[in-house]
């Protein structure tokens, strides 16, 4: 069985505009991550934001003037697991969906995990990366151990914790089902990340202003919603109405120590 914990990494705010294409007026929504805990071992889907951001944000350079960023020291990964009574040296996996900063900027008290990342991601945001990376700690990602994959990948190899290729917002993005069991009739969730942002920008085809490649976003639109008609939760990180959204079944509580 796979339980899924929904984490609070901080917030950020930006014009509309800047993620929904068309769209105007201030956009607030979290910054979330997700420990998927497993028999086997503790899956983090997604870190947050980089500690120094609480005290400045000249690291991001032009980002800086985009986005704005509320974190406070209890939003970071390792504070929002302890809650839950998990320690950071239990786990044992780290999903990055992709290596934009606000996914990957925690990456560093889980040196001892396997962290799993699409090959493209890995040679696209490799030092010397500019523009969308800008931010990225590249070197706390590769600390650890990285095992690169192409394509949909099994973590634990029983069906219940799979990486799902979903490029397009980035040339390695990934999204994260998880099962509570292996059965086809088992709850499921799919946790998004960036594949896409809101709920009515998948029912409407609304793209973001940029990405890496539209017409692979689309596709991995087309995935979602395929996942969805057969039966998974799609779990939206950006959209404050969904994001923590789970199925039943999908326990989003403490392992009861």
């Amino acid at each position: 069985m796979a339980t899924v914990l929904p984490l609070l990494l901080g917030r950020m705010r930006n014009d509309a505009g800047v993620l929904v294409s068309g769209a105007s007026g201030e956009m607030s929504y979290p910054i979330p991550g997700y420990a998927v805990v497993h028999e086997r071992g503790v899956v983090v889907f997604d870190t947050g934001l980089r500690d120094t951001l609480m005290s400045s944000t000249d690291e991001l350079g032009r980002l800086a003037e985009v986005f704005t960023i509320d974190l406070q020291p209890d939003d970071l990964i390792e504070t929002r697991l302890a809650a839950h009574g998990i320690d950071a040296a239990e786990v044992t996996h780290v999903v990055n969906s992709h290596l934009h900063f606000d996914h990957c900027g925690r990456n560093g008290p889980f040196a001892a995990a396997t962290t799993v990342l699409q090959t493209p991601e890995w040679e696209a945001a490799r030092p010397g990366s500019f523009g969308a990376y800008r931010g990225t700690p590249f070197e706390e990602v590769a600390d650890g151990h990285v095992e690169l994959i192409d394509g949909d990948h099994d973590v634990f190899g029983d069906g219940t914790v799979v990486c799902v290729s979903t490029p397009g917002h980035t040339a390695g993005h990934q999204s994260l089902l998880v099962r509570e069991a292996n059965r086809p009739d088992a709850d499921a969730a799919l946790l998004v990340g960036d594949a896409c942002y809101l709920r009515r920008m998948l029912t409407d085809s609304v793209l973001p202003p940029f990405g890496h490649d539209q017409q692979r976003q689309l596709d991995s639109y087309g995935l979602l919603a395929r996942y969805e008609a057969d039966g998974a939760q799609l779990v939206f990180s950006h959209d404050v109405d969904n994001w923590d959204q789970l199925p039943a079944g999908l326990t989003a509580a403490g392992r009861g120590r």
